[in-house]
Formats: structure tokens, C-alpha cells, sequence
């Protein structure tokens, strides 16, 4: 009787472990605005974003305005920005932004983090290249 009863314990904690695995799993999926799944996002936090980064571009008072929203696998972290700035003509721009903070605190997770990055320069002004905890994203720019 005690073999028999081993055996359903074993078989129960690894249904159980089964189990657990599949809904972390289900949890990490991110949703995209047209309701389709991106995978399960990598632990890695350099990893690049899967989807294309849209970023909006304004200009006024001197100055260039960009906004848009970065998936972030921590969703307890703080999302900095620093910008690279060229003055070639037109003026080339980077934005770099970079996560810092204690996820083992908050979970695994994902969380949308906004950004609005003001840069004093041109009009003629062309965001360059967007970077990503030391990654190159690919993104869109919208002139509005």
C-alpha cells in the first residue's frame, strides 16, 4: 500500500509542477494592440523588442518631442533615458534607454513603460536609432 501511495504522491507533484510551468508560461505572452501574441518574452533583459517601436515626433519652441511605450520585463523598474545628439545637417538623434531596479521585489512580469523625450534641436532633426538596454530596436517615427 505504501509503494502504491509513493507513486500517486510522485504522480501528483509532478502534475502539479506541470501545471504551475504552463501558467508562468501563459503569463508572459505579451499582447499586441491587434490582439495577436507575441512569445513569451526572454529573460534576458537585453533582448530586443519583437515589435516595431512607434514613436510620435512634434515639433515645437525649438525643440523635438518624441513620445511612445516600451514593453519592459520588470514591471518595477525605472526606464532611463539618455539622448546621443550629432550636429551633422540634419541633426542625428539617439535615444538610448535603459531599466534599473529590483525585479526579484516585484515578480515576473511585463509593463508598458511611456516615455516623452525632449530634445532641443531643428525641425529637420531625424531620430537615428533607438537602443534598448544596449540593443538597437527597430521603430517608426509618426511626424505630427
Amino acid at each position: 500500500m505504501t509503494n502504491k501511495f509513493a507513486q500517486l504522491f510522485v504522480l501528483f507533484v509532478v502534475i502539479l509542477v506541470l501545471v504551475g510551468f504552463s501558467v508562468v508560461l501563459t503569463n508572459r505572452q505579451v499582447p499586441l494592440e491587434d490582439g495577436s501574441d507575441v512569445g513569451a518574452p526572454s529573460s534576458d533583459s537585453n533582448a530586443p523588442q519583437t515589435a516595431v517601436l512607434v514613436v510620435e515626433k512634434t515639433y515645437a519652441a525649438d525643440a523635438n518631442t518624441f513620445r511612445g511605450s516600451l514593453m519592459v520585463d520588470e514591471p518595477c523598474s525605472m526606464l532611463g533615458t539618455d539622448v546621443d545628439f550629432n550636429q551633422n545637417d540634419p541633426e542625428q538623434i539617439t535615444l538610448v534607454f535603459s531599466t534599473s531596479g529590483n525585479a526579484k521585489e516585484c515578480g515576473v512580469a511585463t509593463a508598458k513603460k511611456d516615455f516623452i523625450v525632449v530634445v532641443p534641436s531643428s525641425e529637420s532633426a531625424k531620430l537615428e536609432k533607438v537602443v534598448f538596454n544596449g540593443t538597437a530596436v527597430s521603430f517608426e517615427v509618426h511626424s505630427q
